[in-house]
């Protein structure tokens, strides 16, 4: 995310998914506002998610819990808060549709980069508040 809010107006769910069929762009909803995303992951990035999901799903196989694992799937808290983390755990898998996560999930890895004020401020807020 590029740290700053794309307009000063409040939007729904509703109209942001209007404004990603409108825009060539990947985005989140926090508190309402839009924060557009900065380019793709770099290799390390993408390394680290990898090395990180396939610990998780080790642990999850070796103990045997009911739990999903994914990466960049989209988590729609409520009507105001869309965020895609990096990864996220689920033993809850009625909550996952053909498209997203709907509700907290149990686990969530963010991999910090050039957004850091998001995933440090804004994202983990998010997640404190809606128990992750």
């Amino acid at each position: 995310m590029d740290g700053e809010a794309r307009e000063l107006k409040r939007y729904t769910d509703e109209e942001f998914y209007e404004y990603l069929e409108n825009n060539d762009t990947r985005a989140e909803l926090i508190g309402g506002f839009i924060f557009v995303a900065m380019g793709q992951p770099s290799p390390f990035h993408q390394t680290a998610s990898l090395m990180l999901t396939m610990a998780v799903y080790n642990y999850i196989q070796r103990n045997k819990k009911n739990c999903r694992i994914f990466q960049e799937l989209e988590v729609r808290f409520d009507e105001s808060n869309i965020v895609v983390p990096d990864i996220m755990v689920t033993c809850k898998p009625g909550n996952v549709d053909k498209k997203r996560m709907n509700g907290a999930p149990e686990f969530i890895i963010e991999i910090v980069s050039s957004n850091s004020a998001n995933d440090y401020f804004r994202k983990l807020n998010l997640y404190k508040n809606f128990g992750v």
